[in-house]
């Protein structure tokens, strides 16, 4: 009777995540302009590792579902699995993601979808350098039970907290309990990268202790995975791009591939998000040439293959060559730029690295649609106040707001996160 429950239980989630992923595939190209290359690399070979860069948490939305349903649909057995970061499968996750504001954002705030997460195959991953407050908080509580938040954190970093909440009973925020503290009301903390040196000293070590444990039991799940003959997905940075470079390969990788007993296949993939638009943001997915992990191959070298591959997938777009123009401008002293001239450099540098065989967005070689789309970057660049109009058909490069070093994400500096974005891609081709 369990077999049979276990095979109908089977059944209706792989209906249900067909599903899902179905709904992804037909309706995000409504949404956003999907370019896909490279689908022939993917060859839904037994136990692939499928490596991808991390720029939005879109990246899984859009890619798994292209992969499935184009390879895989009938093929239960090599239905993809892929590691997610751990706090998805927690109370909160949705409140926090979407941003979501009261009473909508309180309502959701305690709905949990990690069962449904786990229904289409996805398995958590912690992360034990950046951790986000809700996930280290209840690491506390798995390995300590529920403490007051004073009892927990270093005394300074209880200030800072009350003080980014705003709070000025300082001995009465350290009263809450940790559940009290994975509240709601507490959810602008949430979010923050931080790590176990806020815990007090004694508590810092056996937290580490335990999240070194979850971290290999969860490794051992993906390498079982992968020596049953499964496919499996995962971002090796470890979270997401917050500057637009690609962040060094986290050591999980290779400890999760020297568990595993057979020739795993690992298949790059890169994601890159042309963003600096005020119409439908293009979206390119590049799929490189699938490598078998080199025998005896050391850590180093693993990673910086993996690494290479999955930057020097990705493409060079308009945004990119734009930001670093306005860049260069700036560090000349210039903050003054004519439009031809802005045109000339784009221009100049897309051939170049054309020639380089870099990946090109094809409006950047195409008269009239590069003349549109660079229009519509100038525009973007208008509306966020990083250029304004001056006489005689010149812009004004506004260098405070390019240069706002306090924010590096993508919405905050999208100057400086797309020059970084195109220097990793540089970096990858040897060209930087």
């Amino acid at each position: 009777m369990g077999s049979f429950r276990q095979k109908i239980g089977e059944a209706g989630g792989t209906l249900f995540a067909d599903f899902l992923a179905s709904v992804f595939y037909f309706t995000l190209p409504l949404i956003y302009d999907i370019r896909l290359r490279g689908m022939r690399n993917y060859h839904a070979s037994p136990s692939t590792l499928v490596t991808i860069n991390h720029k939005r948490d879109l990246d899984i939305l859009i890619i798994t579902p292209n992969l499935h349903l184009r390879k895989t649909l009938f093929k239960n057995k090599l239905r993809l699995h892929f590691l997610g970061r751990d706090d998805l499968f927690e109370p909160g996750f949705l409140t926090m993601h979407f941003a979501l504001n009261w009473p909508l954002g309180k309502t959701l705030h305690k709905i949990n979808i990690g069962p449904l997460m786990k229904a289409l195959r996805a398995h958590p991953i912690s992360n034990l350098v950046h951790k986000r407050t809700n996930s280290l908080m209840r690491d506390v509580i798995q390995s300590n039970g529920t403490l007051k938040l004073g009892d927990t954190v270093r005394q300074e970093t209880l200030e800072e907290f009350a003080r980014q909440l705003g709070l000025v009973n300082i001995a009465e925020f350290g009263d809450i309990s940790l559940r009290e503290f994975l509240g709601y009301d507490y959810r602008r903390l949430h979010e923050t990268l931080i790590d176990t040196g806020i815990l007090k000293e004694g508590l810092s070590r056996k937290v580490r202790a335990h999240s070194l444990k979850t971290i290999e039991s969860q490794l051992q799940a993906a390498a079982d995975i992968l020596d049953g003959g499964g496919i499996c997905l995962l971002a090796p940075e470890g979270r997401l791009s917050p500057d637009g470079r690609f962040w060094p390969v986290k050591s999980g990788l290779y400890r999760l591939l020297s568990m595993t007993g057979v020739d795993v296949k690992i298949l790059p993939v890169n994601a890159t998000y042309d963003f600096m638009t005020r119409k439908k943001m293009r979206i390119y997915i590049g799929i490189g040439e699938e490598v078998t992990v080199p025998k005896g191959a050391t850590k180093i070298e693993l990673e910086k293959l993996v690494q290479k591959r999955i930057v020097s997938s990705g493409y060079v777009t308009m945004g990119q060559l734009g930001s670093e123009c306005l860049l260069q401008k700036i560090k000349s002293g210039e903050l003054y730029i004519d439009k031809a001239e802005l045109s000339q450099h784009i221009t100049e540098r897309a051939l170049i690295l054309q020639k380089h065989g870099l990946y090109l967005d094809d409006r950047l070689t195409k008269p009239k649609q590069f003349d549109k789309r660079l229009k519509d970057f100038t525009n973007y660049c208008l509306s966020r106040r990083i250029l304004e109009t001056a006489p005689a058909e010149t812009l004004m490069i506004n260098a405070d707001k390019v240069l706002n070093s306090h924010r590096t994400d993508f919405r905050q500096n999208p100057v400086q996160y797309s020059c970084n974005e195109l220097h990793s891609l540089l970096e990858a081709y040897n060209l930087l």
